[in-house]
């Protein structure tokens, strides 16, 4: 069956002189181009308009405008999109600033709120009243969010956002009107992809019903083939041929029995021009297919199955006995909170300011450890080398009155402390030791154990040391990328990133020598040595570290396997690798069943274990529970 596709009868308006400045101009380029990728995933023909060109001429075929990101319409916009809405036009719009648009939409804007921590807007869940055909809820965690009320009567909400722990707020998620749908927030990439995308199928079909035919075609092939095969007889074949002799194989024909079920139902439905209810049922046969495939995937390696967590207060904030509960019971055996940086700490610190989540929730070590022990996995501290981010401001005019923050070639001053300077590596270290004296961590994983990029640091410090250390007076600063001496210089460069990984393997031999000192690194070795001075090759050759956690976050399968091999071929990395993978990374957003032939590869490598990036609500409830029941099952 080919897919279809129909005339453009959707235009996307990207946010330029909507903006108030470039960066603003940049991230709505960044959510045109992440909405229209989920509009063509799902063959939904559309056209991309700037603000400048809208127009009674560029918007003529058109019955939709999706407005991504627009906070402020130009007066002349505005006027085109009035005239629009008042010949029947639709709307979806996110995260609009514009009360006349509100106004046009017979909604009224409220205003704009934010949290101090994640957990306060975690989930949008769908009212009975909403349209047909979206999700029940989609997982998003927001950190502010101004949204639209009802007005006059007009419009109604649709939806309400929830927090972490299940409570749900008086803030709408989503309003409802006869001239379209207004979020409260941007529609984020952060998880939750296949539930996003429904919605915002269902949302453009109701503003645009003719979209139909050409969404139903492309599903009723996206849902029926698993990759590596053709079609949907030799997908059902495939899955019986590996589930032959195993103990899954019960539930895998069971699984197959009730897909080839769906497919026949969801083809009649689709020759009978019910394509909603053909596409409802294309979602059943593609979860039952991936359910199938989790029952025939070989087991993963069982040293280290690990999961960074990226927030530090874990999934439902002031609990982290459920997080490492569900953890645990996916097969998990190691946890890589983040729980510091060099100018934040979750945990108490007399060394690192407080964060809003160690005050509004406790220590979060402590607490994670206390859990973690408890259900049988190992912490390991995820580290933040050398950045400030959500570091107090009097913290950071410190550091930058002292001459200790990084300055690149052009001499703009960062937000990270300079490796060279003994100060900061006096601190970086203080933070460790004051962690493995008060709290019995299975292991410290430093990040970001690296330069910021090839441009950092030319500060004056960063000269003086460098002519010291090797005796050359240096004539022209910055060092130009391709002069003579180069070379040395990043040779250099390395020396003080390796340094901090050699005192802190030290410090941990001391003080907690069982505990596993490890790296989270870019994955091109050895380029990145030369780029960011991150020369993880010779860290394991030399024994600074115990393991490293390449980020391998590549959506390519091909791509990976490649990268994959490449890094175990490196000496003494062998055992020592453990490729993470980027499921949630923004350069990398897998499917769970891209996720399981990613650990599949690492398996077949013969990498002794893996991390995740990373965990939140769609890797705990679209992940984890079907990679348990194969891939990771419990030791």
């Amino acid at each position: 069956m080919a897919a279809t596709s129909i005339a453009e009868e959707i235009a996307v308006i990207r946010g330029t002189t909507s903006t108030p400045n470039d960066s603003e101009r940049n991230y709505a380029d960044a959510v045109t181009k992440r909405i229209t990728r989920w509009l063509t995933e799902l063959n939904i023909a559309y056209r991309v308009l700037d603000d400048n060109a809208v127009s009674a001429d560029t918007l003529t075929g058109i019955s939709t405008i999706i407005l991504g990101y627009n906070p402020k319409l130009p007066r002349h916009e505005m006027i085109t999109l009035a005239n629009f809405a008042g010949r029947g036009g639709k709307f979806i719009v996110f995260y609009s600033s514009d009360h006349e648009l509100a106004n046009l939409l017979n909604m009224k804007l409220g205003n704009y709120v934010s949290a101090e921590t994640g957990g306060r807007w975690s989930l949008m869940r769908f009212l009975e009243s909403a349209p047909p055909g979206l999700p029940a809820t989609i997982i998003q965690e927001s950190r502010n969010i101004r949204p639209a009320y009802p007005a006059n009567g007009k419009s109604k909400i649709m939806a309400v956002w929830e927090d972490a722990s299940g409570k749900s707020s008086e803030a709408p998620a989503w309003v409802q009107s006869s001239r379209g749908f207004w979020m409260s927030h941007i529609l984020q990439d952060d998880g939750d992809t296949e539930n996003k995308k429904q919605m915002l199928l269902a949302l453009t079909a109701h503003c645009a019903p003719g979209i139909w035919p050409a969404v139903n075609a492309h599903h009723m092939i996206t849902s029926s083939v698993l990759p590596g095969y053709p079609d949907f007889p030799c997908t059902i074949k495939g899955i019986i041929s590996h589930a032959l002799g195993t103990q899954s194989e019960s539930r895998a024909r069971v699984l197959v029995d009730r897909a080839s079920a769906a497919y026949l139902e969801a083809r009649q439905l689709f020759d009978d021009k019910q394509h909603q209810k053909s596409v409802e049922k294309c979602r059943i046969l593609s979860s039952l297919l991936a359910e199938a495939y989790a029952c025939i995937q070989p087991q993963a390696p069982a040293k280290f199955r690990g999961v960074w967590e990226q927030t530090g207060i874990g999934l439902y904030p002031g609990n982290w006995s459920r997080t490492c509960k569900i953890v645990a019971d996916n097969g998990f055996t190691d946890i890589l909170p983040n729980f510091l940086m060099s100018g934040i700490a979750h945990y108490n610190s007399r060394i690192i300011p407080a964060s809003n989540s160690l005050r509004l929730y406790g220590d979060q070590l402590a607490q994670c450890l206390e859990a973690a022990h408890k259900n049988g996995l190992r912490v390991h501290v995820w580290k933040g080398c050398w950045r400030l981010d959500y570091a107090p401001d009097e913290l950071i005019r410190k550091f930058s009155s002292e001459n200790r923050l990084m300055i690149s070639d052009s001499g703009k001053s960062n937000n990270w402390l300079c490796p060279s300077h003994p100060d900061n590596l006096r601190h970086e270290k203080d933070t460790i030791r004051e962690i493995l004296q008060n709290y019995p961590v299975d292991g410290i994983q430093l990040d970001f154990i690296r330069f910021k990029d090839s441009r950092t640091c030319f500060c004056q410090g960063c000269k003086k040391r460098f002519e010291t250390d090797t005796g050359q007076k240096v004539r022209k600063w910055p060092i130009p990328i391709n002069a003579e001496g180069r070379r040395e210089f990043n040779r250099w460069r390395c020396a003080q990133i390796t340094r901090l990984v050699r005192d802190v393997r030290a410090i941990t031999r001391e003080m907690r020598p069982k505990c596993l000192l490890s790296a989270a690194v870019y994955a091109n070795y050895p380029s990145v040595a030369d780029s960011i001075a991150q020369d993880w090759g010779n860290w394991l050759k030399d024994d600074l570290v115990d393991f490293v956690c390449p980020m391998d976050y590549i959506q390519n399968t091909v791509q990976f396997s490649n990268t994959v091999q490449k890094q175990l071929a490196l000496p003494s990395a062998a055992d020592r690798i453990y490729p993470g993978i980027g499921v949630t990374a923004s350069e990398s957003r897998l499917t769970p069943i891209q996720t399981m032939d990613q650990i599949t590869i690492v398996s077949r490598s013969g990498a002794k274990g893996f991390a995740l990036f990373d965990l939140d609500r769609f890797l705990e409830k679209e992940v984890l529970p079907l990679l348990h029941l194969s891939a990771t099952p419990s030791p």
